[in-house]
């Protein structure tokens, strides 16, 4: 199984862990992650704000989300 690598566009960071991206990019860029909606790609910027998003537009959450489509990616292997 892929375990996902979360890249800094910035510098040579990275980490399997989105809460340790996410500190990094505070810490060493003072910037916040731009996220992309996989369901309507509209751009939210911050975790925050994407989790607002996902909760009243698509009325879920980025954890449900995530199972979602790594159960999805799953299902498409076993084909």
């Amino acid at each position: 199984m892929m375990q996902t690598i979360y890249n800094c566009s910035k510098c040579d960071f990275e980490h399997p862990s989105i809460v340790v991206y996410h500190r990094h990019m505070e810490a060493v860029h003072n910037k916040f992650p731009v996220y992309i909606c996989k369901i309507c790609n509209e751009k939210c910027i911050g975790n925050d704000a994407f989790d607002k998003h996902l909760q009243f537009t698509h009325g879920t959450n980025h954890w449900d989300l995530n199972l979602a489509l790594k159960q999805s990616k799953r299902d498409i292997e076993r084909i």
